[in-house]
């Protein structure tokens, strides 16, 4: 008799994986394991898992847990596989959080600073400002104004001050005067004029009295007389005149 020899075939039965969160079949069909862009949800089971969310990745099989996109960067693709699908927040935008999902989880550079490059806010130095939010550049402090802070438009100098340098405002020096605010220079008092304030004009000096210096003003001497208003100088009274007042011109002598 002869002895025949038999085979006997086994047909592995294929695993059925949900693909929509994430799962795939391994090698051989017989189970099921979580894809990249994916994370294990059940220790029990390999096959439950869940597509990472927006902001997330996973380049890896059978994780238990998806990667947040680092602060300053964002993640639009929901089952993301690597970093690579993280993206840097806008100009004048930063993630101060990590696992974003959109350019509008990024916040706004706040006033003071401005976006020094994508994802990145700088404070803005020296006399420059910025007032609104997500700004992409400060603003310069003029000739004239006075910085208040990084966050705050800048104020106009002061009558009697003037801008000294942009964003720096500096007083008068003597006999120096400006009337009106962000004046950018002072104005010196001239000879018949008598200096009041540095925040006002200087008034002409009175007849009797002579501008005896810039902004100051000097009463006449013995005989001597000014008619007009911002005299230089006094007249002595001639002889054959008759001394009035310091303020009014002399008479001829009478017959």
């Amino acid at each position: 008799n002869r002895l025949h020899a038999t085979t006997t075939s086994f047909e592995v039965k294929r695993a059925t994986c949900s693909e929509s969160s994430g799962a795939r079949t391994v090698t051989d069909g017989s189970s099921c394991e979580c894809a990249p862009g994916s994370s294990r949800q059940n220790a029990n089971d390999p096959g439950a898992c869940a597509k990472c969310s927006a902001g997330f990745y996973q380049p890896s099989s059978g994780k238990f847990a998806c990667t947040p996109c680092s602060a300053g960067l964002y993640g639009p693709t929901v089952g993301a596989v690597g970093l690579n699908n993280c993206v840097t927040c806008t100009l004048g935008r930063t993630g101060v959080v990590s696992g974003l999902a959109s350019v509008d989880a990024c916040s706004e550079c706040p006033t003071g600073t401005f976006g020094s490059a994508p994802g990145v806010c700088s404070p803005c130095k020296s006399t420059n400002y910025t007032t609104s939010t997500g700004a992409h550049s400060c603003v310069t402090s003029k000739l004239g104004e006075k910085f208040v802070s990084s966050s705050f438009s800048p104020l106009l100098c002061d009558a009697g001050t003037f801008g000294s340098a942009p964003g720096n405002c500096t007083a008068c020096g003597d006999m120096e005067y400006s009337v009106s605010k962000g004046s950018t220079s002072c104005v010196k008092a001239e000879i018949g004029e008598q200096f009041v304030s540095p925040s006002s004009a200087p008034q002409a000096c009175d007849a009797g009295t002579f501008g005896s210096a810039p902004g100051k003003c000097t009463a006449c001497g013995d005989m001597e007389y000014s008619v007009s208003k911002g005299s230089t100088s006094c007249v002595k009274a001639k002889i054959g005149e008759q001394f009035v007042s310091p303020s009014s011109a002399p008479q001829a002598c009478d017959a």
